[in-house]
């Protein structure tokens, strides 16, 4: 009789923190189609809401699914949380997940075929829809507007391609979406020392992400969506995020080893992104000035991938 454990390919990291009816939907999506290849790995960073009642009920009802599960003594932050959590996970690869978001149907048999079709893979960068915060509401069925899988051997290439109509328009950006990432985890071993002065911008696997692919320049873009993103979320921190991808974020691609003329190009392009949405998020607090300025606001939404 071969009592041989199947490989564990893939870690889903959660790194938790308050939330809990997400994490309860999130967990039963993950069940819905689970597989032998793979384990959830959660770390609760230490919420007052009593997440261990929620894992101990699906542990009942799923016994057969490989969970672990750690509760912080201590709040330890996003970053410190995210690092914590890939560090307990075992897979091959881990995907990260927001414990907000949610997978769809399908999505971690379409992740494990692909990895299974390229395992040198290093990066697989899956498309995402989005939702408004409580996922009733789509407000994007694609945030990235390409239409086919790609494949990079360069990281340059990859980072910097254009993905017009999108939200971000340089496709390495939606990495900042964490949930879309699915990465090599002992690439993210080696590279994540490196990154430590980052810690505490709130997207620490952003400047570890971009250091693996500049050294295992391999990475796959997954075009047909495979996640539910939650936009509008309440964070427990000051959102700086465009400030820190401008300052912090390309001067990390700079060190590195990116191309400097391209960096400098996506800083002026994030500029003005960050003007445009600032514009859309004050008109919508004021109606007059959404009525004002509608015709302009209207051509930022579609900018800003802000579709259906």
């Amino acid at each position: 009789m071969n009592n041989k454990k199947p490989r564990l390919l893939l870690s889903i990291c959660i790194p938790n923190y308050r939330r809990p009816e997400f994490l309860q939907k999130n967990l039963q999506a993950i069940a819905k189609q689970n597989l032998p290849e793979i384990e959830i790995v959660i770390i609760d960073d230490n919420s007052p809401d009593d997440i261990r009642k929620i894992i101990d009920n699906f542990k009942e009802k799923h016994p057969k699914i490989n969970l672990k599960f750690k509760k912080n003594s201590k709040n330890l932050g996003f970053d410190k949380n995210v690092l914590k959590t890939v560090g307990l996970a075992e897979g091959q690869y881990c995907w990260l997940l927001s414990n907000d978001d949610q997978i769809l149907s399908g999505s971690i048999k379409e992740i494990i075929k692909t990895i299974n079709q390229r395992p040198d893979i290093a990066l697989i960068l899956i498309n995402y829809q989005r939702y408004d915060h409580i996922l009733k509401k789509i407000t994007s069925r694609k945030m990235i507007s390409l239409n086919k899988d790609l494949f990079f051997d360069d990281a340059n290439n990859f980072f910097f391609y254009k993905a017009s109509g999108s939200y971000f328009k340089s496709l390495g950006l939606n990495c900042l979406t964490m949930s879309a990432n699915i990465f090599r985890r002992d690439y993210w071993n080696q590279a994540r020392n490196s990154v430590k002065k980052h810690v505490g911008h709130n997207f620490i696997h952003l400047f570890i992400i971009t250091s693996v692919i500049k050294k295992q320049p391999r990475v796959c873009l997954i075009s047909s969506p495979q996640l539910r993103y939650t936009s509008n979320n309440h964070r427990i921190w000051d959102n700086s995020i465009w400030h820190d991808i401008r300052y912090f974020l390309l001067n990390h691609l700079l060190e590195i080893g990116y191309n400097k003329e391209q960096i400098l190009n996506l800083k002026k392009a994030l500029k003005t992104d960050e003007i445009n949405e600032k514009i859309l998020v004050l008109s919508q607090s004021f109606p007059k000035v959404h009525r004002f300025l509608f015709p302009y606001i209207r051509k930022v939404r579609l900018f800003l991938g802000h579709h259906v």
